[in-house]
């Protein structure tokens, strides 16, 4: 963790578990493999690329069957997904 803090490492893989208990700044990016459970995770997780007045992107990957899952994310969130 230290060296990912330090920029000797630039990518950092972690569990959802894990990942609660990690405070960490200036990241570009953040990947999901599935969609949370609830907005609240989603904002939370999503939000690491963004402390501080800082941008960046968070990617949600799904398939077809989490479909009414995104779409329940949208709607307690308030926000809509771009598809690519």
């Amino acid at each position: 963790m230290n060296q990912f803090k330090q920029g000797r490492i630039q990518i950092l893989v972690s569990t959802d578990v894990c990942a609660r208990g990690i405070d960490l700044n200036d990241l570009d990016l953040v990947v999901m493999t599935e969609p949370p459970k609830d907005h609240d995770s989603y904002i939370h997780r999503s939000g690491r690329t963004g402390r501080n007045g800082s941008e960046g992107t968070s990617a949600l990957f799904y398939n077809y069957n989490k479909r009414y899952a995104l779409n329940k994310l949208e709607y307690g969130a308030n926000i809509k997904f771009e598809e690519y």
